[in-house]
C-alpha cells in the first residue's frame, strides 16, 4: 500500500519572502515581472521536498492574488501545489466563528511552515508547526524537520 501523500504548507511574509536577507537570483527580464524576491535556499529545499513526493503549497494570509502568488513561484522555476490566499483563509474562519491567526488543518495541510507561531482559539489543531526566523540556517532546518516528520 502506498503510504499518504504529506501536504505542506508554507507562509510566505518573514518565511519564504524575507527582506534583509539574501534572495534566489533572477535574471533582469525576471527581475522585471518578480518585485518580490524569495529567500536563499527556497529553490533547492523545494526541489529537494519535490523529489520526496511531498505536495507543496503556499498559505498566506495576506491578499496578494494567487496568480501573483503562483507567477512569482513560476519566474523562480518552482511550481506549488495549492494556494491559500486571505480571501481563500476567510472563508472557513466565516463558518467557525473564531479568530484564528492560521487554519492549516481546515485546508488539509499536514505540516505547516511560518515565522510565528499559529493561535487558534481552541489551541488543536491536526497540523505540525516547524518554526523559522529569518536568521535560521533555515532551509537546511526545515529539510531536516520535514524529513523526520513521520505521519
Amino acid at each position: 500500500m502506498a503510504s499518504p501523500v504529506i501536504e505542506i504548507s508554507f507562509d510566505l511574509d518573514d518565511t519564504l519572502i524575507c527582506h534583509g536577507t539574501q534572495n534566489e537570483p533572477l535574471n533582469f527580464i525576471q527581475n522585471l515581472f518578480c518585485p518580490e524576491r524569495l529567500r536563499l535556499g527556497t529553490r533547492e529545499l523545494f526541489k529537494k521536498l519535490d523529489k520526496n513526493g511531498y505536495r507543496l503549497s503556499i498559505y498566506t494570509t495576506s491578499f496578494r492574488s494567487k496568480r501573483y502568488i503562483r507567477r512569482i513561484f513560476r519566474l523562480h522555476g518552482i511550481s506549488v501545489y495549492k494556494i491559500i490566499n486571505g480571501d481563500t483563509h476567510a472563508k472557513p474562519l466565516k463558518a467557525r466563528g473564531g479568530t484564528f491567526a492560521k487554519i492549516p488543518d481546515e485546508f488539509g495541510f499536514d505540516i505547516h511552515i511560518d515565522d510565528a507561531p499559529i493561535c487558534p482559539n481552541d489551541s488543536k489543531t491536526s497540523t505540525k508547526v516547524f518554526l523559522v526566523t529569518a536568521t535560521d540556517s533555515w532551509a537546511e532546518k526545515v529539510l531536516a524537520e520535514i524529513l523526520s516528520h513521520k505521519k
